[in-house]
């Protein structure tokens, strides 16, 4: 080692070499042993010191990379922001459209609205003026720069008649303004609070879309071949052998306004049934899955992880008073709705991936209240029964030869019963089978009505308003607009009010909540209306769903929280991550310390 030290020393053409050398000649055998073993141990401290003090400097950090593979079912059909439906539009269409295009605004996993394309804006005091200001150094997925000109487009085809996209009632009364490329003017004509929810619509690119008639938007190949400016892009598409997509490739987009991607590339695979989807996912061949039913769920959970988010929609019955005039008495929709047991419900039929709900708004939704009702939620089914019949026979019902509860009026005898109108779907039908077998055991006599799909009976029950009890569900979202749901405005067709319900005091807590722009305000309106519909009980509110993401990745950064819909499991998609590494800390300004 001495020798080495000399050589060193010698071939750096150090002066102190020849001294060195000179120096191991006047050191006797024991003393070049501890020399030795002092050296070595000076070499060793200082390489330990330097990794120690390189340590302390290293950050861990997000890296570019992974590969992510997303099992769907269906095939896509319409990726296009302007016409697909976020609540009825096929999850493989909407999933797409999350990733692939991008909003002046987006919402976050907790629901708070951010920029987008959007720099900043403002809201004028008397809430009728939002201005927007655009980014510097946008740009689409073909490289041509966005402008407001874009953005102006887009609204006027939401706002075209012929086009009748699902989000045209989100623009009625709304005029758009570009003073110049960068500057987007909304002018409503009335104050409207959740207004800023409406600008999280992706953006269509005009230089591609310009010259689409609206007589062929929805089946222009520009539907399938999507550009636009969100995270992520298509890199290749690949089809089966009878030209039906097998996949896409998407790949983290440069330029995307919220910062590029960590993730490198994503891919969308199709499946043409659940049962292929589920065996893949086992093997191994895709990643990530959702929108599974709860049984499947259960037993997927046991060997896969997976996340839970709350999605605030409301699934109940609504009394049609005008059809069975039995639910003008109030006691009838009382014992009707003490009688129903949501737990075992929740447990019998969701397998707990839903929660217990007592009122028109859920969990996660702007607003909510937790129980109520003055009824205790813990009491068992036979409490229930007996507590219901109780309400009954106290205002006269008594049940007849046949066990079902009858009761004489002016207007002659009533009889309890009813039919129950609903879907094929099979927890709805499940749900509809099990409040028959509890009310059958209170003493009503309960029809059946299922419909094949949820547009038979919309077609042939609700818009005819043509159903004694509606099992339903209703999509109220984190931001909380309930108004079409309860404001006696909707009780005809085409408004959504299912149960024709009317008060006066909801009506104008409806009406204050969508003109105020103060968060607190609209919180206080939103109690009075769940306190009012609690007392009159024109509804048994029973259930709210559980979104289930199953992922064999690792994922970081992947928050789910509460989703308006399924495809926003993909909200804060571009700060996701699956591998890592350690650099200086002074390189990392940019970057999120883990």
């Amino acid at each position: 080692m001495y020798s080495l030290l000399a050589l060193f020393c010698r071939e750096i053409n150090l002066p102190g070499h020849k001294i060195a050398h000179k120096i191991k000649k006047s050191f006797s055998r024991v003393e070049q042993i501890i020399f030795y073993i002092l050296f070595f141990v000076l070499v060793t401290s200082t390489v330990v010191l330097l990794f120690c003090i390189n340590q302390a400097f290293l950050v861990k950090v997000p890296k570019e990379g992974g590969f992510i593979i997303e099992g769907v079912v269906g095939v896509p059909q319409t990726i296009n922001p302007v016409t697909t439906n976020p609540f009825t539009s096929p999850e493989v269409d909407n999933g797409l459209v999350a990733l692939i295009y991008s909003g002046l605004l987006k919402a976050t996993p907790t629901g708070t609205l951010i920029p987008d394309l959007a720099k900043d804006y403002t809201i004028s005091e008397d809430g009728l003026v939002y201005t927007f200001t655009l980014k510097d150094n946008l740009s689409w997925h073909d490289d041509e720069p966005i402008t407001s000109d874009d953005v102006s487009f887009t609204i006027q085809k939401a706002q075209d008649p012929k086009i009748d996209s699902k989000y045209k009632a989100n623009w009625v009364g709304t005029t758009v303004t570009t003073p110049d490329k960068k500057t987007v003017i909304f002018t409503l004509s009335e104050p409207y609070s959740p207004f800023l929810q409406n600008t999280t619509i992706g953006i269509l690119p005009k230089h591609l879309w310009k010259n689409v008639s609206s007589d062929t938007f929805e089946h222009n190949r520009l539907n399938t071949i999507p550009i636009g400016s969100g995270p992520y892009k298509i890199s290749k598409i690949k089809k089966h052998g009878d030209d039906t997509i097998e996949y896409y490739d998407l790949i983290a987009f440069e330029n995307y306004a919220m910062g590029k991607p960590y993730i490198k590339k994503i891919r969308v695979q199709f499946f043409t049934d659940e049962s292929v989807l589920l065996e893949a996912y086992k093997k191994g061949g895709v990643t990530n899955t959702n929108s599974i039913p709860p049984k499947t769920a259960e037993d997927l959970a046991k060997d896969y992880p997976y996340q839970l988010a709350r999605l605030p929609r409301v699934f109940g019955v609504f009394f049609n008073q005008n059809e069975a005039k039995i639910f003008a008495d109030k006691t009838v929709r009382e014992a009707l709705n003490l009688t129903v047991n949501k737990k075992e419900i929740i447990d019998e039929i969701f397998y707990g991936f839903a929660t217990e709900i007592d009122g028109p708004i859920p969990p996660g939704a702007l607003g909510f209240m937790a129980h109520t009702e003055e009824t205790p939620l813990t009491l068992t089914t036979d409490e229930r029964l007996e507590g219901a019949r109780k309400l009954l026979k106290d205002s006269g019902w008594s049940p007849n030869e046949e066990g079902v509860l009858t009761k004489k009026t002016t207007d002659g005898v009533q009889t309890l019963k009813f039919s129950i109108s609903t879907t094929q779907t099979s927890e709805l039908f499940a749900v509809a089978y099990k409040l028959k077998e509890s009310w059958e055991k209170l003493g009503a006599k309960v029809d059946m009505k299922f419909f094949e799909t949820t547009n038979d009976l919309k077609d042939h029950a609700i818009r005819q308003r043509k159903y004694d009890i509606l099992l339903f569900g209703e999509i109220i979202g984190r931001d909380s607009d309930p108004f079409a749901f309860w404001h006696s405005s909707g009780r005809l067709d085409p408004g959504l009010n299912v149960a024709l319900y009317t008060n006066i005091a909801v009506d104008k807590a409806l009406e204050l909540a969508r003109a105020t722009t103060s968060t607190e305000a609209r919180i206080k309106q939103y109690e009075i209306v769940q306190k009012e519909i609690a007392k009159d009980i024109p509804a048994v509110f029973i259930y709210s769903p559980k979104f289930i993401y199953f992922t064999r990745n690792n994922i970081m950064k992947l928050y789910l929280h509460t989703l308006n819909t399924p495809s926003e499991r993909f909200l804060n998609v571009h700060e996701w991550f699956i591998e890592t590494e350690q650099i200086w800390k002074i390189f990392a300004r940019d970057k999120e310390i883990l």
